[in-house]
């Protein structure tokens, strides 16, 4: 068997976001220049891409960061989640904005609210 095979798309509501991962550097491992530790896009961790399904699956993908933009984030989709069967929530990221082009979409947008009813990300239990 291979790893296509067990894997089943994503359905019904679904929740995607970005992330950046690594650890907060400590005392014992910084880097030898004073260049000041960024946050999100500026940083020098991971990216990741991850998708849950309420109350299901989960998947995410390991990537480049010049690859977290509007078509690869498509390709996400396109490979993780059944968009005839799933709803998308994201936040207002702009490499999201063709998502409604596939499947239907709602955003939240962090600068006004965390929380509009069933809508959120990211996942509350």
């Amino acid at each position: 068997m291979t790893q296509a095979e067990q894997r089943s798309l994503l359905t019904g509501i679904v929740e995607m976001d970005e992330a950046y991962i690594g650890g907060k550097p400590r005392k014992g491992n910084r880097r030898n220049d004073d260049r000041p530790n960024k946050r999100g896009r500026g940083t020098d961790k991971a990216p990741v891409i991850g998708a849950v399904e309420r109350g299901g699956k989960v998947t995410a993908k390991a990537t480049a960061k010049e690859k977290m933009m509007g078509r690869h984030m498509m390709d996400f989709v396109r490979e993780r989640i059944d968009a005839s069967r799933a709803s998308l929530i994201t936040d207002e990221y702009k490499g999201y904005l063709s998502m409604p082009k596939v499947l239907p979409q709602a955003v939240i947008k962090h600068q006004d609210w965390y929380v509009d009813g069933d809508i959120h990300t990211p996942r509350k239990p």
